[in-house]
């Protein structure tokens, strides 16, 4: 199981590695607050539509903390996490 763990760890410690600079600090600054970010996007009451339309946008503009966060609002509210 540990070996799993590990191997899991590695090829996320990869993919990050291959982001734009500005997802990888996005993704650290979650990291480092996620009970914070976890506590906000659990009370998000926008509706799906609205935060794919914010998605979309987020996307273009290459807002990588934006996206990030409406990533995981959106799995808070459809309870898959």
């Amino acid at each position: 199981m540990e070996k799993n763990e590990n191997e899991e760890l590695a090829r996320l410690e990869e993919e990050i590695k291959n982001l734009p600079g500005r997802a990888q600090q996005a993704i650290c600054w979650i990291i480092e607050n996620i009970e914070f970010v976890m506590d906000m996007c659990k009370e998000c009451d926008m509706t799906d539509e609205k935060m794919e339309e914010y998605e979309r946008m987020a996307a273009e503009k290459e807002d990588y903390m934006a996206l990030f966060l409406l990533c995981i609002a959106k799995k808070c509210k459809n309870k898959d996490f």
